[in-house]
């Protein structure tokens, strides 16, 4: 982590988490299994790589570049309005990242795969770059739903929910992922028509073409206590319809 890193930015959670994993040689499941114990945790939360020399960057539109991870999360003002072209995932001797077992079986027998919210290129995106996860995702009887972000951030300014959709499928081809799964696209509805801001961030515009693949469910998913957050009872219970609705069709 390098003689610079900050101890006071740190999440209690990592902090915990890396402790098991060093207890535990290393094995990350291993890890995430002591986590849950430790804290009663019912569900599972798999990385979809086992990989420890992975390594995140970022071309940008005028040529320019961001590694790791960190320095495209903290990109400069100046680099967040060119923009994110692409990004790639490798590891330290060129191999491809490969994927975690135990996340490959979780996509296989999903009854609803959702990406995000979060942060587009850092946080959603590089799972797709994992060796193996695309084609799991792609065999998946199941919805695969895109939820997306209330607010633009650094990653995605100046970028509306048409041009994220767009560089997900970009992303998709690109790595020969076959053709490109019809998503659900969860979107929160502006109701005014000027636009605003929370901080120094505008809200993500839902532009996607009414002829689109994808599907937009368009409805007020803000929390209404914490502006530019999502109210997690609304999109659980939206996402919970879905896969409610597809089992149905399915045994129609």
């Amino acid at each position: 982590m390098g003689n610079d890193f900050d101890f006071r930015n740190g999440s209690i959670g990592n902090f915990i988490l890396t402790g098991a994993c060093i207890a535990h040689n290393g094995d990350v499941n291993t890890a995430i299994f002591v986590f849950r114990k430790l804290c009663g945790i019912s569900g599972n939360v798999w990385p979809s790589s086992l990989d420890s020399d992975l390594i995140l960057s970022a071309s940008l539109k005028d040529g320019g570049r961001l590694a790791p991870q960190d320095a495209i999360t903290k990109m400069s003002d100046k680099d967040a309005g060119v923009g994110v072209r692409g990004i790639e995932l490798t590891r330290e001797h060129g191999q491809l990242p490969t994927a975690n077992p135990a996340a490959l079986e979780a996509i296989e027998r999903a009854g609803l795969i959702a990406f995000g919210p979060g942060s587009f290129y850092t946080s959603i995106l590089p799972h797709l770059l994992v060796d193996g996860v695309m084609d799991a995702v792609g065999r998946a009887n199941c919805p695969k739903v895109f939820i997306a972000n209330i607010l633009q951030c650094r990653e995605t300014l100046g970028m509306t929910l048409g041009d994220v959709a767009a560089a997900f499928g970009d992303t998709w081809r690109s790595r020969g992922g076959g053709r490109f799964p019809s998503l659900q696209v969860l979107a929160n509805q502006l109701l005014f028509p000027f636009e605003k801001t929370v901080g120094v961030f505008p809200y993500l515009v839902d532009d996607l073409p009414k002829d689109s693949a994808h599907v937009s469910v368009v409805e007020e998913l803000e929390d209404a206590w914490s502006r530019g957050q999502h109210d997690g009872d609304v999109v659980a219970d939206r996402l919970l319809m879905i896969a409610r609705a597809y089992e149905t069709a399915c045994n129609d």
